[in-house]
């Protein structure tokens, strides 16, 4: 067996190398990593864990081409968060020619005691070969761990060009202001709810951890103004008008228009006096949501602008960003990465070619505006 061990400081608080560390691939240095998938993602006693596989390549020595058919390698990422103590743990397995070699690697990301604005890593890897051939377990235990070797210099420089990027130039909201974002947020939700005919079901709590991760924060804003869910039943009395068609049970049904005392005004598709169907949601300082709604919530493809122009198309799920979908800045950037793919209840958990998601976000939002404009 052998055994590597090294130790970086990174130019960069610990809270931006987390929010960094979900973005490393691609860069100029990760030619070999070919996929990446979120498997399992949850939070436990307020750590996030995740389980990711990768998909890689490793070109070994020639002697050992009857050995290996082919060059591609799986590899599975465990990882663990913990804002409390601020550290990131991954431990990291190859699960691809393990009979050959296995390599098991644990890298540690903690805030530099003596300097906050500082990041340390720790990397610790284990080689061993339990090949059937005795003599040979030598000789693949030194070609790999020089290999190794050559690869933690390109990881570790792949981040750095990653770091700078995000960092540097800014190509996304700096977390500061992502924060004021989700605090007003939670101001605008519980507004609305308080103005939706006293009958609003629930608001949805920020995620504890949405610090940690950039996307998260960028689409929060657009959850929590959604989950102030309007579920109204034929007047409450509390300013409210509403202009369009009822049941027979006094319910609003079929299309009509809902004002809220603060200027929010709602148009579309009500069912059993509950928004439901194609509508546009427009608040009062421009921001708005134009899509499909179920029940009283953002649901199905739609797409949401802030008032700031920040928007984003794409899946909902019962009030939650949930599915695949694009986050489009107000310079009409993307971010970088890009920032498209596949969303888990509000969390970005892999990049992903979301085109028809999008396109039938875009195309749902014009319905909901043409059935708007004909009413």
């Amino acid at each position: 067996m052998k055994f590597y061990e090294m130790g970086i400081v990174l130019k960069h608080p610990w809270e931006q190398v987390v929010q960094s560390f979900w973005q490393r691939y691609p860069n100029p240095y990760s030619k070999h990593v070919l996929t990446e998938d979120t498997v399992q993602r949850e939070v436990v006693s307020g750590k996030l864990r995740s389980i990711r596989f990768l998909t890689k390549t490793g070109q070994g020595p020639r002697w050992a081409d009857k050995f290996v058919p082919h060059s591609l390698v799986g590899i599975i990422e465990e990882s663990i968060v913990d804002p409390k103590t601020q550290t990131l743990t991954t431990y990291t397995r190859n699960i691809g020619y393990s009979k050959i070699v296995s390599i098991t690697e644990k890298v540690e990301y903690h805030q530099d005691p003596t300097n906050p604005q500082q990041t340390i890593v720790e990397r610790k890897a284990w080689i061993e070969s339990q090949f059937h051939i005795s003599t040979l377990r030598r000789p693949i235990e030194a070609f790999i761990y020089d290999r190794f070797k050559k690869n933690c210099t390109k990881a570790s420089n792949g981040f750095q060009w990653v770091l700078s990027k995000m960092w540097t130039k800014e190509p996304v909201t700096p977390p500061v202001i992502l924060n004021d974002i989700a605090l007003e947020a939670a101001r605008r939700a519980t507004t609305i709810a308080s103005h939706a005919n006293g009958m609003v079901n629930s608001l949805t709590k920020l995620n504890t951890l949405v610090s940690l991760q950039i996307i998260l924060l960028t689409v929060q804003y657009s959850v929590n103004v959604a989950t102030a869910r309007i579920a109204d039943k034929d007047g409450v009395g509390d300013g409210s008008e509403y202009v369009g068609e009822w049941d027979s049970n006094g319910q609003r049904n079929g299309v009509g228009q809902l004002t809220t005392p603060d200027g929010s005004v709602y148009s579309g598709q009500f069912k059993l006096g509950l928004c439901s169907g194609l509508g546009v949601l427009v608040f009062s300082d421009g921001a708005r949501y134009e899509g499909t709604f179920s029940e009283g919530w953002f649901h199905g493809p739609g797409a949401f602008w802030r008032s700031d122009g920040m928007r984003y198309e794409g899946e909902f799920r019962g009030g939650r960003i949930w599915g695949q979908g694009l986050v489009t800045f107000s310079d009409e950037s993307n971010g970088f990465p890009r920032h498209e793919g596949y969303f888990q209840d509000c969390r970005f958990m892999r990049r992903a070619k979301s085109g028809d998601a999008i396109q039938r976000a875009q195309k749902v939002a014009l319905m909901a505006r043409a059935l708007c404009d004909q009413h």
